[in-house]
């Protein structure tokens, strides 16, 4: 039975800046608290004025769409100048089905268009009577799937067998995208071994399957993180646009645009944008194409909490402490690790042991003060 629900003020949890990480209403999905925080602290969802949540609020098929998007881009998996041309491309549509006025949903529609997420006769079923329409577990994961396989790369048309005990409620067109997270530990049934295809999506659920996304995302070659040493060149105060030169470089040079989801970081703080100044030496961390953090101080000193990648060849668990040996990604090199004892170690979006790291596996992890932080 199809469900069109009243998704209420979506439009506002979506655009509104974030008002707290510790939202009050999360009390009854303790589970998916890591998730939410997570995503929020992104910048790929926010709460609401009152610092609620909502978890347990449907998803609307835009609000899905946007945060697909928000989610790649958070990657560095977009390239802003593309998707312009596309909005541009598409804007035709965009007018005839009346695409809501969210910040970033023309970019995240016509990007979807493009790439063929979604089909442009699909925006019809967006909304009714004038109402976001709650978008279905297995659209949503159909939506996902197609987006994740640009860089998965997989032949997401291929037969498939899925496991749930109500797989045959799945329709045709959403079973190869069900299969294709499925495969890769995006999605998974409930205890009893049910996907609910049917059922709308809630907020929670909506940020456990994106960390989970993205942690597969990480295993993929497509996000790369990279530093650059660089130092201020000019500063647009207007237009808060910044021209750095890589340093030792006439030539090499990178323009920014510093929105809010750049991390200023000067002397270990959090800082603002008028605290950089010309001529400072600063270190520009990029995932991909997309400038993530500027930070200024010693290049060697700032390498911790950045996002490296690399290979396991050995662990050891020697007198209660655990140690990885690595691999580093693109290098000959090999690295020694201890794990710090609380880290924090994640696969598809589910907490794993030490022990469940094997040699070969690819990982990304993060450092602080030389320990292993957090593996992915």
């Amino acid at each position: 039975m199809k469900k069109h629900i009243v998704v209420l003020l979506i439009a506002t949890l979506l655009i509104q800046p974030s008002y707290a990480l510790a939202f009050s209403d999360l009390e009854s999905v303790k589970w998916a608290e890591p998730y939410i925080v997570e995503l929020a602290e992104m910048g790929i969802v926010n709460g609401y004025r009152d610092k609620t949540y909502r978890p347990l609020q449907s998803v609307s098929y835009y609000a899905a769409i946007l945060v697909l998007y928000r989610t790649l881009d958070a990657q560095g998996l977009v390239d802003s100048g593309d998707v312009a041309i596309y909005v541009n491309r598409y804007q035709s549509v965009l007018s005839e089905y009346d695409v809501p006025s969210w910040p970033e949903l023309d970019e995240a529609v016509a990007y979807s268009i493009e790439k063929g997420i979604v089909e442009p006769a699909d925006l019809r079923l967006f909304m009714a009577d004038g109402e976001h329409v709650a978008i279905p577990r297995q659209k949503m994961a159909l939506y996902m799937a197609r987006a994740w396989n640009e860089f998965f790369g997989e032949d997401i048309q291929r037969a498939v067998q899925l496991p749930f005990v109500d797989a045959a409620q799945i329709e045709p067109s959403c079973r190869p995208g069900v299969a294709l997270l499925q495969r890769h530990g995006i999605v998974s049934g409930d205890d009893k071994g049910f996907f609910k295809p049917l059922d709308s999506l809630n907020r929670a659920a909506l940020a456990k399957l994106l960390v989970s996304g993205i942690a597969e995302l990480a295993l993929t070659d497509n996000v790369t993180n990279r530093n650059i040493a660089a130092y201020v060149y000019i500063k647009l105060d207007e237009t808060k646009k910044i021209i750095f030169y890589k340093l030792d470089s006439k030539t090499e040079s990178y323009s920014e645009q510093i929105g809010d989801d750049v991390e200023i970081i000067v002397d270990g703080k959090l800082a603002e944008y008028e605290d950089l100044q010309r001529g400072q030496d600063v270190v520009l961390t990029y995932a991909n194409s997309k400038l993530k953090r500027i930070r200024v101080g010693d290049y060697d000193a700032v390498v911790e909490g950045d996002i490296l990648s690399g290979v396991i060849t050995d662990t050891a668990d020697y007198r209660g402490n655990r140690y990885l040996y690595l691999a580093q990604s693109g290098t000959p090199q090999l690295f020694f690790y201890k794990l710090s004892d609380d880290v924090s170690i994640m696969r598809a979006g589910e907490s794993i042991s030490f022990a469940e790291l094997h040699s070969g596996d690819k990982i990304k992890y993060t450092l602080q003060e030389g320990l292993i932080v957090t593996i992915r």
